[in-house]
């Protein structure tokens, strides 16, 4: 009969182990997936900034209306590299109210070597089209 009681008794403190074990590898996964979320967004903020101050030194000249960012007009997207970003900024100098459209077109896709077309390509843009209404610039 007491080798029963041993039996149980080693079974449950392998038991404790083993779920301690586990509880230690869910702790640390977490924490993994909370930093990779954190650096994500840290990505995305600088970029965002980036993109203001440059569009901020771009209006320096107050006699632009229009502001694309970067200044090339073209993005160079490759897998595994940074995320990219563009921007542009409208100043209306009309009396009136004005409508602006626009629409982003991929420029080239062969360096893809044909796994994505240029219409798969145009469709990842988020608002890749559309028009806006800006009223009169108040200096």
């Amino acid at each position: 009969m007491g080798s029963k009681k041993r039996a149980a008794m080693e079974m449950s403190v392998g038991t404790i182990v083993t779920i301690v074990l586990l509880m230690s590898v869910l702790v640390l996964g977490l924490v993994l997936t909370k930093s990779i979320f954190k650096s994500s967004q840290n990505a995305v903020e600088q970029i965002d900034s980036a993109v203001q101050n440059e569009i901020n030194k771009l209006f320096a000249d107050e006699n632009k209306e229009l502001v694309i960012y970067p200044s090339s007009r073209a993005i160079t997207l490759k897998k595994g590299k940074d995320p990219a970003g563009f921007a542009f900024s409208v100043k209306n100098k009309d009396v009136q109210e004005k409508t602006y459209s626009y629409k982003l077109e991929a420029q080239d896709v062969s360096n893809c070597r044909g796994a994505i077309s240029k219409e798969e390509a145009e469709s990842y843009a988020l608002g890749g089209q559309g028009e806006f209404t800006l009223t009169r610039f108040q200096d």
